[in-house]
């Protein structure tokens, strides 16, 4: 389970408890151990859900992005470029390599 959202019209009608009720029996049986949940710290309606259910150990974290899309128009071949001792190798960045570099 990746989101729960209820429309505002259909609140407090048990929705989402019974979307949860259903799908954690399933995540345990599945071999789940923990389940995280992210709410921005002012979201009193989600933060009382999940303490009704449970959840616990508020942590305060920070989430940032990066928009690459605009970084790409600046990126020139020469930015790529990779020097091994005299040698000069082009190197294409794309999605695809970025991913095999990280693992």
């Amino acid at each position: 389970m990746h989101w729960i959202a209820i429309d505002p019209l259909y609140r407090r009608r048990g929705i989402a408890t019974e979307l949860y009720n259903r799908v954690a029996p399933l995540m345990l049986q599945e071999g789940v151990r923990m389940i995280l949940c992210d709410t921005p710290a002012d979201n009193y309606v989600a933060r009382a859900f999940f303490e009704k259910h449970g959840f616990g150990t508020p942590i305060n974290h920070v989430y940032m992005s990066l928009n690459v899309s605009q970084q790409a128009e600046q990126l020139q071949p020469e930015d790529a470029e990779v020097q091994e001792g005299h040698h000069h190798h082009q190197h294409q960045l794309t999605a695809s390599n970025l991913v095999r570099e990280c693992h």
